[in-house]
């Protein structure tokens, strides 16, 4: 027997002519998360505040050209791979594979990748489980890849995204989700005074094209250390090479792990106002903190700050770039092996 009640919401039409769907998942304490089957995307998670009070802490569009035309990423699965590839290619058994560029000489995010496709999505007693094939050379990735993600609302105010997959080819893979959490909701202006904590002893520092050099640096005694908890904003306009290169953090944290594959506690973001707190866990090795580091157009039209650092994400991912620096943990998917990995996003209140 689940708390759980799953349903189709509303219907939409890309500017391309694509039809996509609207599902939510309602836990009858009245805690919901939405998922729409265009890039498999979390479109809104419902939690109460201190005062009881329900509101979205996942940034969403209200109509599907603005989501289509600057918002592709937002709350959506990222793939085939995940973050930067230096030079928009790599080397697998000895075979350069080259790929679009869409970051200068660089591919960012898989160019047109997960985040743009309509999945396949179905309802099951427990979530909601989202489909895709990719076909060999997709986007230049070898071997086609079979995809599942599977979104569930669980007991306790948490949401977990479970990712698998397999392919026919050795490939490489390094899934995302890219939700903007405002825990502030729709009332939220931005959040550099809300707290963050990070449970990593590194970061990889990054070029001028926001990839990693290669170097496992220490976060002691920089603007990225998170150990202890402290407000985001604190450090954001130190002078620092690394936050002055992406106006803010968008770099990957090295977590600490207690074993390969386990469920590890990875962040935690406490918003003073509202009282809600976000506690991130991961099987991945990495995460990537973005404190959204540009305004959005007034033009676009939804029912958050259009501000810079309107938002936090916490993308849980295996290291950037990691295909150029061998000594990474590696994003390579062999034949017959499958690839598993597993978030949570829990939510609580503090009084």
């Amino acid at each position: 027997m689940t708390d759980t009640t799953i349903r189709l919401v509303s219907t939409d039409f890309l500017p391309d002519g694509r039809e996509i769907r609207y599902f939510t998942i309602t836990h009858s304490s009245g805690t919901k998360l939405e998922i729409c089957d265009y890039g498999a995307r979390i479109t809104g998670i419902w939690m109460p505040d201190r005062e009881g009070q329900l509101d979205n802490c996942a940034q969403r569009f209200d109509n599907s050209e603005d989501l289509f035309r600057v918002g592709s990423y937002y709350g959506a699965t990222i793939g085939r791979y995940a973050n930067r590839l230096a030079d928009a290619a790599f080397e697998l058994n000895s075979q350069l594979y080259t790929l679009p560029a869409n970051e200068n000489s660089n591919i960012l995010h898989g160019g047109d990748g997960f985040h743009n496709r309509v999945w396949e999505l179905e309802a099951e007693e427990d979530g909601l489980v989202c489909s895709l094939t990719s076909p060999d050379m997709d986007q230049g990735f070898p071997g086609e890849m079979r995809v599942t993600v599977h979104f569930r609302l669980l007991e306790g105010n948490a949401v977990e995204i479970t990712y698998r997959a397999e392919a026919n080819q050795d490939t490489i893979i390094n899934l995302t989700n890219h939700s903007y959490f405002s825990l502030g909701g729709t009332k939220q202006v931005d959040i550099l005074e809300q707290e963050l904590q990070v449970n990593a002893d590194f970061y990889t520092p990054t070029d001028p094209a926001l990839l990693p050099t290669g170097e496992i640096r220490p976060v002691q005694g920089t603007a990225f250390d998170f150990t202890c908890p402290r407000a985001i904003g604190s450090r954001i306009k130190d002078d620092d090479p690394d936050l002055k290169i992406g106006q803010g953090y968008d770099h990957n944290f090295v977590l600490r792990k207690s074993g390969r594959d386990e469920l590890t506690e990875a962040a935690t973001v406490y918003d003073p106002l509202s009282g809600r707190e976000l506690v991130c866990f991961t099987t991945e090795p990495g995460m990537q903190v973005y404190t959204s580091n540009f305004a959005m157009p007034e033009t676009v039209r939804w029912p958050f700050s259009h501000a810079k650092h309107s938002a936090i994400c916490l993308e849980t991912q295996g290291f950037p770039n990691s295909m150029k620096k061998t000594w990474f943990p590696s994003p390579i998917l062999r034949v017959g092996n499958t690839y598993e990995s597993r978030t949570l996003y829990r939510f609580s209140v503090r009084e």
